[in-house]
């Protein structure tokens, strides 16, 4: 178990286990980065990263490592399944960002998970969720506190949102 602290980005977290500060990205799942140069690819970096601080606020998460121990990479960071107990369920958080639509399966990589995963991304582009629907009003914020399911980045179609495209498709999506 551990101590959420912040979100750095729509799927890395800083949080406190065993009396130390650890930095752990979701493995298996990727979302744009909050800077990234490009307006449309910035705004779903940052409500995936709105999503995660509303989601985790207040919470303890477990921290499942890929390996079964934490092992940084060179810039610190942990590969991890990231769980938030709901009551008595506990919720898969990667599964649930990409069911959002406010993250992508990351093809780069597998992990036992890569089918339920694929599924929640299946999921996501069947119900227009988050980058895989036409643009409307919804926040990560509102998203994570149930009260707003609409989506928010626009379609994926070259014609319309060509940098969107070129991101899933980066991440070896074939959209």
């Amino acid at each position: 178990m551990a101590k959420y602290v912040a979100a750095v980005n729509g799927t890395t977290l800083k949080v406190h286990a065993q009396g130390k500060a650890m930095t752990v990205r979701m493995h298996g799942v990727a979302t744009p980065d909050v800077n990234d140069p490009q307006p449309d690819l910035q705004r779903l970096g940052r409500e995936s990263q709105i999503y995660l601080a509303e989601s985790l606020r207040n919470q303890w998460v477990y921290v499942e490592f890929p390996n079964g121990e934490p092992k940084a990479d060179a810039n610190g960071v942990i590969e991890a399944y990231i769980y938030v107990n709901r009551g008595a369920v506990a919720t898969f958080l990667n599964e649930k960002l990409v069911t959002e639509g406010l993250a992508i399966v990351n093809r780069r990589v597998t992990t036992p998970y890569n089918e339920k995963l694929l599924a929640a991304e299946e999921t996501a582009r069947a119900s227009s969720r988050g980058m895989w629907g036409a643009f409307a009003s919804g926040t990560g914020k509102e998203i994570a506190a149930g009260s707003q399911r609409q989506t928010y980045i626009g379609e994926l179609q070259p014609s319309r949102n060509s940098y969107v495209s070129r991101w899933v498709s980066s991440y070896g999506g074939r959209y």
